[in-house]
């Protein structure tokens, strides 16, 4: 047999052709003696730690005896030793020919799947292990640990039996902060914290647990801490690329969440170094040349999303780059959020100056106003059925065909119409012109999953503060929120609800067009607001989206934006005290009559 092969051995490789069946007494009696000295030397060479010896002595008694499954368990043991995981996965197949309620070797079948990342096949074995032998140690461990790789985390309760049976575990308390951290729905940041701890306690030189702690500190935006673990992970940890590229791209987003943008570029790098192809890494890239403005390299990074962070849509037509165009048509579709789609609307209008017939695929409530642009041909909804098209682009690639600089931005100011609807709020409110009118969104757009809470969390006000801060006998204040925090508008009733009537976009951009000024948050009022070209207040994260840039109360994208941001991070008070004397300026504009607040004919 040559090295790693495990087929069942040929009738005439055993001794003196031989078999149980055809075999004498006494050359029976001598072909069984040998057979279990050879099986007994291969564990016993196994449990010495001597792989290439069970190798052998296992593929000796295969040669006597062929049909027994217990060779085979060594000869696997022995290649899964040298890490020849294929070798060993067959070997142990052939254990199982012979003995399919072997649980033990089921446990090794999903040990090397686990190896070998294949989370799928590993939780099969594990479960196969389980019904065999649900006492064998360490089963229900393993089966939660590739659930929990596979993002199954209904199914990952098997943890709690995990911790039920191995309490001592550093591996069970791991994964217990795992799915505290990363379920889609109830996640829990202290449980995953306290968990992490626990498993530190236990093995304080498990170099999983230390990563995992970085990842709960960051989520927890503490920074400094999650920096610390990681470089602590990465001490512990044997010298494989992945994990050295992915602990040092963890380490560059702490540094690029702390505003220390050289040091996050410089681990970056160094991340590559390890794994050129570590898409996170490139993200991170991306989102950090943005930032500084280098928009060709940042747009073209910003393609490392497919497929990691967003999954291709599968289409046969191609993607367009910016080759010639006129005389076709061309579908652009949304993978990404509503203000990202009012905020990259601006293209389309350039792409219908190509000559270009422009088809969009779009969310309902943002239909309506993409409809109103000029040079849209056509607007479906997501879910409809799609109209022949030629080429196809997502919404997020148009800035890397049109704006490789800041100063390619298109300021083409107003780009989105208030009368896409026929809807007209001054039908149902009179808008009396003797206080200032202001628009209001406090809230972000809310996602389910984890980096959608953080944004959440991170880009929210509560309403309460934009009570307290702006409500004055001569500020009316009005809603624009839409969406998951609307509802918090019945607890205060100084403001004028609206969001009962708000269809879509097109009705809000209507109501928008109403406003003296608009203060938000990032969200995607902030687009529109913008889109309008309306006076329009941000109030930003010390960290925020690319888009707003750093150390600038100006943006390149929106002329009449005003940017207030953070100087430390969570810290809302430093950005009111900013926005309360712009305000009383603003009011004292409106009552001269000068500025952009001045009472309108």
């Amino acid at each position: 047999m040559q090295a790693g092969e495990t087929t069942a051995p040929r009738q005439e490789e055993t001794i003196a052709t031989i078999t149980p069946k055809t075999a004498p007494p006494i050359a029976l009696k001598m072909l069984v003696t040998e057979f279990d000295q050879a099986l007994a030397a291969a564990e016993a060479a196994w449990r010495q730690g001597q792989a290439q010896g069970a190798i052998e002595q296992a593929r000796r008694a295969i040669r006597l005896i062929p049909d027994r499954p217990e060779p085979y368990r060594w000869l696997g043991n022995g290649l899964q030793g040298q890490g020849q995981w294929a070798a060993a996965d067959r070997a142990y197949g052939w254990a199982l020919h012979y003995r399919p309620d072997w649980a033990e070797v089921w446990a090794n079948r999903g040990t090397i799947a686990l190896q070998q990342q294949d989370w799928a096949t590993a939780t099969t074995h594990y479960q196969q292990a389980i019904q065999a032998n649900p006492e064998l140690p360490d089963l229900h461990l393993y089966l939660a640990q590739s659930l929990c790789q596979q993002c199954r985390w209904p199914e990952a309760a098997a943890i709690e039996q995990a911790l039920q049976r191995n309490p001592d575990r550093a591996l069970a308390h791991l994964l217990q902060s795992w799915i505290a951290l990363d379920r889609e729905a109830g996640d829990d940041p202290e449980l995953a914290y306290a968990a992490v701890q626990r498993s530190l306690a236990l093995d304080p030189h498990y170099p999983g647990a230390w990563f995992q702690l970085g990842r709960v500190c960051f989520y927890r935006q503490e920074f400094r801490e999650a920096i610390a673990a990681h470089q602590r992970g990465l001490t512990l940890a044997p010298p494989d690329p992945g994990v050295q590229a992915r602990a040092l791209g963890a380490i560059g987003n702490c540094h690029f969440e702390l505003a220390e943008l050289a040091a996050a570029a410089d681990c970056y790098e160094a991340a590559l170094r390890h794994q050129p192809d570590e898409a996170d890494v490139h993200w991170g890239r991306a989102n950090l040349w943005l930032h500084q403005g280098d928009y060709e390299g940042g747009f073209a990074e910003f393609e490392w999303r497919w497929p990691n962070v967003l999954p291709r849509r599968p289409f046969q037509q191609p993607a367009w780059n910016g080759e010639p165009i006129a005389g076709q048509t061309i579908l652009v579709y949304a993978q990404c959020g509503l203000g990202d789609i009012l905020h990259l609307a601006r293209y389309l209008p350039l792409l219908a100056a190509r000559g270009a017939r422009v088809v969009v695929e779009s969310p309902q409530p943002t239909a309506r106003i993409l409809a109103a642009l000029p040079g849209v041909a056509q607007v479906v909804v997501q879910g409809a059925a799609l109209p022949a098209f030629d080429w196809q682009i997502s919404f997020l690639s148009l800035p890397k065909v049109f704006t490789p600089s800041l100063a390619a931005i298109p300021r083409s100011i107003p780009y989105l119409s208030a009368q896409a609807t026929d809807w007209r709020p001054e039908q149902a409110f009179t808008f009396r012109r003797d206080r200032l009118h202001v628009g209001i969104a406090w809230a972000s757009g809310y996602q389910a999953n984890r980096d959608g809470r953080r944004d959440y969390h991170n880009r929210s006000i509560p309403l309460a503060q934009f009570v307290e801060h702006l409500n004055c006998p001569e500020v009316q204040l009005h809603s624009l929120q839409v969406g998951h925090d609307a509802g918090a508008i019945a607890q205060f009733p100084q403001v004028q609800a609206w969001h009962d009537r708000l269809r879509d976009f097109a009705d809000t951009a209507a109501l928008a067009a109403q406003m003296d000024l608009v203060i938000c948050v990032d969200t995607s009022v902030t687009h529109l607001a913008g889109g309008l070209g309306l006076p329009t207040w941000i109030l930003l994260p010390q960290m925020p989206n690319w888009r707003w840039m750093l150390d600038r109360a100006d943006c390149p994208w929106y002329p009449t934006a005003r940017l207030f941001r953070q100087l430390q991070p969570r810290d809302w008070a430093g950005v009111w005290q900013q926005v309360r004397p712009a305000l009383a300026q603003a009011i004292d504009q409106w009552r001269s009559g000068l500025g952009p607040f001045g009472p309108r004919s």
